[in-house]
């Protein structure tokens, strides 16, 4: 083995002053990434901060990113508040369907809240084009990629942050006096402030991919057409759900409309092989979260889509076969009740703060909900205290959800 592989940071770090408004903003606000990460930009340059967005991956590194994606109510929210002239951008489900392995509908089910299905590349497209458009009576943002933040020590007054340019090498440390940390599940500045929690292997992982709509046959069209679809198999479960094609992919091809995003969630022990060799890459690195189609070991895939294809009912097969975007993933967790540190100088957002399983759905919508309620502080209205506690508990009901999710598909056993 070649030794652990660096994952991509998929949200970044929020750093900020209160006091640093239009008015005053001498220092500067930082903020960086992903969803979650540009969720807080948005509302604190809303809110009057100078923002400069910090994110340790590469833009390639981001645009790699195949995940099917659930927008709940209070993204939706978001998105209604802070981009209110915006297109189109999702397929509304309701309910789903559960199959059997002949493609017969056992029953239906209402979804816990409707939801708009999508893409993440629409979803952080959407909010990377609201931070940066130019509004004159707001701060100008800022957007830096391959920044790395390695170090965050906090003082009495201020807390700082050191970071390095992947690409030069180059170091630079930054003062505030808040810190927001939106840098994932794997949160470095969570290992700097706090070790008392950290995710944990679920046991079981997830194999997803999309395949444009045009590029099945129309049984499969016909059958998987708007709807969300499950199918339980004997190692785990089945799902599919179509969303928009990705903007640059209807710029190329105005017909390609509508992919099929489909996802199989495959039961496989903590330390067993199979799971070793699954997060294993073509060169012999070992992952932890995730890895994409250009490193996936093509006898491991194959092996799983053989095992798929045994059970589940022939528009599966005929999906995997197709697809254009892999990836697998090692589900991780973990519970957490603390987010505010140093004094109130540093908080943590987004799955740095609680990673939610993503059975049900809730994990955007979890970080769209701590975004909204971080505006209610800004704005006066709550405390950080208060903000702490309603999202903590709002955390643990999301987290209890998707657990109870995961139950009613997964073999027993599988999830606790």
């Amino acid at each position: 083995m070649a030794g652990l592989q660096n994952e991509v940071t998929r949200d970044a770090i929020v750093v900020g002053n209160p006091g640093d408004t239009v008015m005053n903003n001498a220092h500067r606000v930082q903020v960086g990434g992903s969803l979650s990460g540009l969720m807080n930009a948005i509302i604190l340059r809303h809110a009057g901060y100078k923002v400069n967005v910090l994110e340790r991956s590469h833009p390639s590194q981001l645009y790699s990113e195949s995940a099917g994606l659930g927008v709940g109510p209070n993204m939706h929210a978001l998105i209604e508040k802070y981009m209110p002239a915006h297109e189109e951008y999702a397929i509304k489900m309701t309910e789903y369907e559960l199959w059997d392995e002949q493609a017969k509908i056992q029953e239906k089910r209402a979804l816990p809240y409707p939801l708009r299905m999508t893409n993440w590349r629409t979803i952080y497209d959407m909010l990377k084009s609201a931070l940066m458009i130019e509004w004159p009576e707001l701060p100008s943002p800022t957007y830096q990629t391959n920044a790395e933040v390695f170090d965050v020590r906090g003082g009495s007054v201020e807390v700082s942050v050191r970071y390095r340019d992947l690409e030069t090498g180059a170091e630079e440390d930054l003062q505030t006096s808040f810190l927001i940390a939106a840098d994932g599940a794997n949160s470095s500045v969570r290992r700097k402030i706090w070790q008392d929690v950290s995710p944990s292997y679920a046991g079981y992982v997830l194999w997803r991919g999309r395949v444009p709509e045009g590029q099945v046959s129309w049984q499969t069209r016909e059958a998987l057409q708007d709807k969300a679809v499950f199918q339980r198999l004997g190692n785990g479960y089945m799902l599919s759900y179509l969303v928009p094609a990705e903007p640059e992919e209807i710029r190329r091809d105005s017909k390609h409309r509508r992919d099929i995003f489909w996802a199989f969630y495959d039961k496989v022990a903590k330390d067993s092989s199979q799971l070793k060799e699954t997060m294993t890459d073509v060169d012999g690195n070992v992952h932890h979260n995730t890895i994409t189609m250009k490193k996936i070991q093509p006898g491991v895939w194959q092996e799983a889509m053989g095992r798929i294809k045994l059970q589940a009912c022939p528009f599966y097969g005929e999906l995997m076969e197709k697809t254009t975007q892999l990836h697998v993933s090692a589900i991780q967790d973990f519970p957490n009740t603390k987010a505010v540190f140093c004094d109130d100088k540093v908080i943590l957002a987004g799955d740095a703060m609680s990673q939610c399983r993503p059975h049900a759905g809730g994990g955007l919508n979890e970080n769209a909900f701590q975004a909204l309620e971080l505006a209610k502080v800004l704005e006066g209205v709550s405390t950080l205290l208060q903000w702490e506690e309603i999202c903590m508990e709002s955390a643990a009901k999301a987290r209890a959800l998707a657990i109870e999710t995961g139950k009613g598909f997964l073999p027993p056993g599988t999830i606790s």
